[in-house]
């Protein structure tokens, strides 16, 4: 048993509903949606956003939104990721079939007694 993850899924650029009802059923059909993702999505400015359903351990994520994205391959997916521990903080992007992780960089800055207050 690993960390649970809290998730969330942005696909950029997707402003048809009927698009986004399939992306919804290609989720559903991997049983990511009611398990990982809630299945409720809004449109934002730059497409539409999956919501997290809860924290859990979604060990194929990798696997399903290459997938997902292969049958999708114009819509850049964005998932988000942050473990229950405070430094595990990521996205994922998908495009294609293809993707790139970018872990978050927690920087904490030198202490500086010019700035005591």
């Amino acid at each position: 048993m690993g960390y649970t993850t809290s998730y969330t899924l942005f696909a950029h650029r997707v402003a048809d509903p009927e698009i986004a009802k399939r992306i919804a059923e290609s989720l559903r059909s991997c049983d990511v949606i009611g398990y990982a993702l809630s299945g409720d999505y809004q449109f934002a400015e730059d497409g539409v956003e999956f919501f997290s359903y809860d924290s859990v351990n979604w060990y194929d994520h990798e696997k399903d939104m290459r997938a997902i994205s292969k049958e999708f391959p114009d819509i850049h997916f964005e998932l988000h990721g942050e473990v229950e521990l405070n430094d595990d903080i990521w996205t994922q992007h998908f495009l294609g079939g293809r993707s790139q992780l970018c872990m978050a960089e927690i920087i904490i800055p030198p202490f500086d007694p010019e700035k005591l207050e």
